[in-house]
């Protein structure tokens, strides 16, 4: 139902430069660079929102929109409820338009948006998952597998 309290998780406002050592094969962070803060940001669920290609009506993208913003270094995040139930991961923000666009004291025109957080569905990452032969677990709203 609509207005169901949900958490985002990720990692917003950090800037990690990482590096390449082509010796070693493997990605080198920065010194300080970890343990990096996560960052909570509350929200409620508000629809599901559901997009189809063009071509590919059995195959639609679901999305999971939440009432705040996703904020940059929160993308690809997890979107939980207080059961720590994953709904979906972070995807973008969506600026629906509000229709007005009132005057600034300067003149500027200020377009209005109201700004919700999108989050791929889970069962398109299961999908996704099954469809590519990756393992994972899952369980059901009381734990059980």
């Amino acid at each position: 139902m609509p207005g169901r309290s949900l958490c985002k998780l990720g990692f917003p406002f950090q800037r990690i430069d990482p590096s390449f050592d082509d010796e070693a094969n493997r990605f080198v962070l920065p010194p300080g660079s970890v343990p990096v803060s996560m960052m909570p940001l509350e929200g409620m669920f508000l629809r599901v929102v559901n997009t189809v290609a063009p071509g590919h009506a059995d195959d639609p993208n679901l999305f999971i929109e939440t009432s705040t913003p996703a904020l940059i270094g929160q993308m690809g995040g997890p979107v939980f409820d207080s059961r720590a139930v994953v709904w979906g991961l972070l995807s973008h923000t969506l600026h629906h338009p509000l229709g007005f666009q009132p005057r600034a004291p300067t003149g500027h025109v200020e377009h209005q948006f109201l700004n919700c957080g999108l989050a791929v569905h889970v069962s398109v990452i299961r999908r996704i998952l099954d469809a590519e032969g990756i393992n994972y677990k899952s369980e059901d709203a009381d734990g059980n597998p």
